[in-house]
């Protein structure tokens, strides 16, 4: 990890650091493609060209093979830990449409009136939403 701090701070590319470690995941076959499926109301969505880390084949790496890609396992993380989220794409698309309705409602009511500043934000918390930090 300090390798991987002190190449950024030594002016290494950041593109260029990211596809090497990239490259890393690769040559293990850790990187594999994601069938992903969004359901929106009674439409499913494929979401194609994603690809994830195999958790399995992650776990089931030699110590040796594990150990080099060490620089590696930021990223690997990251993606392991946001693959969690996914529950939450479809309320966020669900807020997004409310949202852009709100947005357009009151617009049109300020286009009628006159155009007024937008003083509160609840529109963009429904109620009862509750946002979690843990």
């Amino acid at each position: 990890m300090a390798l991987f701090w002190s190449e950024l701070q030594g002016g290494t590319d950041t593109e260029v650091l990211t596809q090497r470690l990239v490259d890393a995941l690769q040559a293990t076959e850790l990187i594999q493609p994601w069938a992903l499926n969004i359901k929106q109301g009674e439409h499913t969505i494929p979401v194609e060209g994603l690809y994830r880390i195999d958790e399995a084949a992650l776990n089931a790496l030699p110590d040796e093979t594990l150990l080099s890609l060490r620089q590696a396992l930021p990223l690997v993380y990251a993606q392991l830990f946001s693959m969690n989220q996914l529950a939450m794409l479809p309320k966020a698309a669900r807020m997004q449409t409310q949202i852009k309705g709100q947005l357009a409602a009151k617009a049109a009511g300020q286009a009628q009136s006159q155009a007024q500043p937008v003083s509160d934000m609840d529109f963009l918390f429904p109620p009862g939403d509750t946002m979690k930090f843990s």
